[in-house]
């Protein structure tokens, strides 16, 4: 049997990662594009509006493949999988929105995505996880 997420634990599940994003993107922009704390605030607020409806939609989308889902477990492929299409798209928004919210060049923006991209990665599937041993709002 397969369980589906209830639209309260998606959007639980959104809020929380972008919590977590949030503070490493601020933290990685002061120091990878030599912001200040004030300009890596600001270039987080359009990554995290972005992010927020983007993140929903891909939960959304996961939430109706049986790819490696059994019962009230899933399986660590389907979170590596899961990780993996959520940061490609993460990749580009970051590198796009970098690029036109600040002054940073092609080459600076390419390597700020590349390198939150990856650190992210990592959150992103400690978060996804976490969750699955969460069994709140699973829905059978």
């Amino acid at each position: 049997m397969i369980y589906k997420d209830s639209y309260i634990r998606t959007f639980s599940k959104t809020m929380t990662y972008r919590v977590l994003s949030s503070l490493t993107m601020i933290i990685l922009g002061m120091f990878l594009l030599d912001q200040n704390l004030y300009t890596a605030f600001w270039l987080m607020i359009p990554l995290s509006i972005n992010g927020i409806w983007l993140f929903y939609l891909h939960e959304f989308i996961w939430n109706h493949i049986s790819f490696k889902r059994d019962g009230y477990d899933e399986h660590q492929y389907r979170s590596l999988a899961k990780t993996i299409t959520w940061r490609i798209q993460g990749i580009i928004t970051i590198f796009l929105t970098t690029w036109i919210f600040t002054s940073a060049s092609v080459q600076q923006s390419s390597f700020y995505s590349l390198i939150l991209g990856f650190v992210l990665m990592g959150v992103h599937y400690i978060h996804e996880r976490v969750w699955t041993k969460i069994k709140w709002q699973k829905n059978i």
